[in-house]
């Protein structure tokens, strides 16, 4: 299965992302929006993995010690790309996600997990391959803030055309 680890939002967060979203397709000519069920947060990205890696993906879960937190989620920004751009909306405290984000890494590579190198960057997807109006500005101005109380492996898989995100385990921080 295609999977993620990730924090998954409560209703209320994913409703003003998902105006957020709308705001931004009314400037765009064209664009992938992220689907109201599926804005997450992902703190590592473990693609195509076996039934045993997902065995110890959840132990690892299972392991990882965190207490509850409070992200601000606030600010917005834009990747670049050919063809269209990547359109998200950040986190205004990262530090407490960034140590999680850490541990959590390291804990799979020390488990044989092939995760990217990358800097870790928190960020929530809007949408990509956007592309705006001439002429149009996009300046979001969004606040909002989740208790973060578990962290969940999820599942990624199209379903009749639609990407769909699954939660297949949650460990309760």
């Amino acid at each position: 299965m295609r999977a993620f680890i990730a924090v998954d939002f409560c209703k209320e967060t994913k409703d003003k992302l998902f105006c957020a979203a709308n705001e931004l397709k009314a400037l765009s000519i064209k664009g992938s929006f992220t689907r109201h069920e599926n804005f997450h947060l992902t703190l590592a990205f473990l693609g195509e993995i076996s039934s045993g890696e997902t065995e110890k993906a959840k132990d690892i879960l299972n392991k990882t010690e965190a207490r509850p937190f409070e992200l601000i989620i606030s600010g917005s920004g834009i990747f670049k790309r050919p063809g269209g751009d990547i359109f998200w909306i950040g986190i205004q405290n990262p530090a407490e996600i960034e140590e999680l984000c850490m541990r959590l890494r390291k804990e799979l590579i020390s488990n044989g997990f092939k995760i990217d190198d990358k800097k870790f960057s928190p960020h929530i997807t809007l949408g990509r391959e956007i592309l705006l109006k001439d002429n149009s500005v996009w300046d979001l101005k969004i606040n909002a803030a989740e208790k973060v109380n578990k962290i969940s492996l999820m599942k990624s898989e199209r379903i009749n055309g639609k990407l769909v995100y699954t939660e297949v385990f949650a460990k309760q921080l």
